[in-house]
């Protein structure tokens, strides 16, 4: 959910820090082919959004895990800093669970494509602050957004479900990708559709009080 990221660590020189999978310490393992079987192996670890990060430590490290916050604190001292780096070492296959990231997106560098769903309902404001992905291969999620979308540049190609349940309005001011290839959640939209500039390509549109059959 991104509350926090996973991270391995290396508790001696200029603590070597390894991400690939942000919630799985055993994913990340398996890809860089690593053990955590003594001291000075590689252990996990954690950043937490509210800035906190924790190392865990055995004894017999060179370095303890006070010492290793240190390290990491100053290469990445926020957060954001630190998923920001890891959004560029992690998998390219998978989905991006960021559901449990707050705020309003500034400062969030994504990566151009994502190759699989895209979760970050626990954002919130317009989305004027947010840069979006030009390609999303799966769902996207921005439950948490509001307004009437006229801030929100949202992805040019879409290839799974949309969800902006929290947007208001009839829909005249939403700018929506070019290709939809699953369902729209919009659920929060008055009208009956027609003000909406609907893509050429979508699922079934949901509305407030109305549906929009796919053209598929």
């Amino acid at each position: 959910m991104c509350n926090f990221i996973s991270f391995l660590h290396e508790p001696k020189g200029e603590v070597d820090v390894r991400v690939w999978h942000l919630t799985s310490h055993a994913r990340t393992q398996t890809h860089f082919g690593l053990t955590d079987i003594g001291p000075n192996s590689y252990h996990e670890g954690h950043y937490l959004q509210d800035g906190t990060i924790q190392c865990r430590g055995v004894e017999g490290d060179f370095l303890t895990p006070a010492q290793c916050e240190g390290f990491i604190r100053a290469k990445w001292p926020t957060f954001m800093e630190f998923l920001n780096q890891s959004l560029t070492r992690t998998d390219p296959e998978g989905d991006l669970c960021l559901g449990g990231l707050t705020g309003d997106g500034s400062g969030l560098q994504l990566p151009k494509t994502v190759k699989g769903a895209l979760f970050l309902s626990g954002l919130t404001g317009d989305g004027s602050r947010l840069r979006l992905p030009k390609t999303v291969r799966g769902w996207l999620d921005l439950s948490g957004l509001t307004g009437d979308g006229s801030n929100l540049t949202l992805p040019q190609t879409l290839g799974g479900n949309l969800f902006l349940s929290g947007l208001t309005g009839d829909g005249s001011r939403l700018r929506l990708p070019k290709t939809v290839r699953g369902d729209m959640f919009l659920g929060g939209l008055t009208g009956d559709g027609s003000r909406l500039r609907l893509p050429k390509t979508h699922g079934t549109v949901y509305l407030r009080d109305s549906s929009i059959p796919a053209t598929q």
